[in-house]
């Protein structure tokens, strides 16, 4: 009976500690620091999150927009023009979006806040597919229909994900190695056991 106990203790904590990790990750799709995007989220125009970290790129980029080709649109230090005008990008310090366009709210190279749209191009004389836009801060395009994902205001939420996640990863490796552990030393007493008759 104490057998079955631990095996279903081991059982259960390592399921709890894969869903938890697929939980947190779905989570953090919109933030760019999904792992696997098992919940099969999406930007509109095929566009995807991602976070450019140490491990990336250095110096550090930080939260990225990059097309359904793999190219970078939105980071840290991307120069994006417009009509008359022209800036650098610093900071995405949030973005919000709808099935059809995304707009990024930055911080340019002067710490300027600055509206970036992104939308599809109907017209076929384009070369590209997406017309991008910078808007005045003052925009009317930011309705109320748009999904807003604000990256500054919630970097402690992330780091409490990301937190929650690496420990989730190490809980099923604590538990897997106890799970191999108590099945070794059930082994060795079988063995012995057998020896001893």
């Amino acid at each position: 009976m104490k057998k079955l106990s631990i095996a279903l203790f081991i059982a259960a904590f390592a399921i709890i500690s894969v869903f938890l990790f697929l939980f947190i990750d779905c989570k953090m799709y919109y933030y760019g620091e999904s792992k696997y995007n098992i919940c099969k989220k999406t930007l509109p125009l095929g566009l995807k999150p991602d976070y450019w970290d140490s491990r990336v790129v250095f110096p550090v980029k930080g939260f990225t927009i990059i097309d359904k080709f793999g190219f970078v649109l939105f980071q840290k230090g991307t120069r994006v023009t417009s009509d008359n005008d022209s800036i650098e990008i610093n900071e995405i310090i949030d973005y919000s979006f709808n099935d059809d366009s995304i707009i990024i709210t930055c911080i340019d190279a002067y710490g300027v806040i600055r509206l970036v749209e992104c939308t599809k191009i109907i017209d076929k004389q384009h070369d590209s597919e997406l017309l991008i836009k910078i808007l005045e801060t003052n925009s009317a395009s930011l309705k109320s229909n748009f999904k807003r994902v604000n990256l500054k205001n919630n970097q402690e939420e992330i780091d409490n994900y990301e937190q929650l996640r690496t420990g989730s990863v190490f809980g099923f490796i604590f538990i897997t190695i106890v799970f191999l552990f108590e099945s070794y030393i059930m082994n060795k007493r079988r063995t012995h056991a057998r020896r001893s008759l």
